[in-house]
């Protein structure tokens, strides 16, 4: 059976891998993205994902060189169990029941060809998980963001996005945004020379305050007696009128 099979597999008969307990949950990848999978990974290929699920069944029927991490090794056992069920090897698979961020930095720095950040969605998970996997991942290799509808994941994937020469936009599949590795030098220089970095963020109160209600008050500070003035209309104002001044 192969990649692609099991895809299909995955997707008729809809196995929970995910919960603790009795489990009963399936947070899967969408299928178009498992089989971008199913179609590029190569026999032997050193992968990684944070989190497990479909994606880690498809990792394994490819053939390829495995590590997924999660917290819940009940999660770990149904995928395995599924894949004997269903005689598809495992054993290429090195499940590792941790949280990532405790993990990754202590893991030997093996070259990735294809690493999936879909582990821990809170702030500052993802950013943890790339921090850790990209600089592992060989120039030219994958990294696949997933849940890019989340507020914590869309701003990896804009920062990504906007890293012209480290990284580059490989395809978007619905919430999963692909990205292909560039550059060796991931962290070069400085805020000021990250293009998402770099660029201010001001809302529109702020704007507004700075260039246009703070230089009038100052300028109205100077006229003489403007100052007893302002008291004394605000004095004569209803109270709640003042108050939303």
């Amino acid at each position: 059976m192969n990649s692609h099979d099991v895809v299909r597999l995955l997707f008729d008969e809809r196995p929970a891998f995910h919960g603790q307990g009795d489990g009963g949950h399936n947070w899967g990848l969408s299928p178009d993205v498992l089989e971008w999978l199913a179609e590029t990974i190569h026999r032997d290929d050193r992968t990684f994902e944070t989190g497990c699920g479909y994606s880690t069944m498809v990792f394994a029927a490819a053939g390829a060189k495995h590590t997924a991490i999660s917290p819940f090794s009940e999660e770990h056992q149904r995928i395995a169990a599924w894949a004997k069920n269903h005689g598809i090897a495992s054993d290429n698979v090195d499940f590792i029941a941790s949280r990532s961020e405790e993990t990754l930095p202590h893991l030997p720095a093996i070259p990735l060809r294809i690493a999936l950040i879909d582990g821990w969605h809170a702030f500052p998970g993802p950013y943890l998980d790339w921090f850790y996997l990209a600089p592992r991942l060989d120039v030219g290799g994958f990294l696949l963001v997933d849940d890019t509808q989340l507020p914590v994941c869309r701003i990896l994937r804009d920062f990504l996005r906007a890293e012209e020469g480290r990284w580059r936009v490989h395809k978007t599949l619905g919430k999963t945004e692909i990205f292909q590795k560039l550059s060796p030098d991931l962290f070069a220089g400085e805020w000021d020379t990250q293009p998402f970095g770099a660029t201010p963020v001001i809302e529109f109160a702020e704007y507004f305050n700075a260039f246009f209600r703070n230089p009038i008050a100052r300028a109205v500070k100077r006229i003489p007696g403007a100052k007893e003035c302002v008291r004394a209309l605000r004095h004569r104002m209803p109270s709640g009128q003042r108050d939303a001044k």
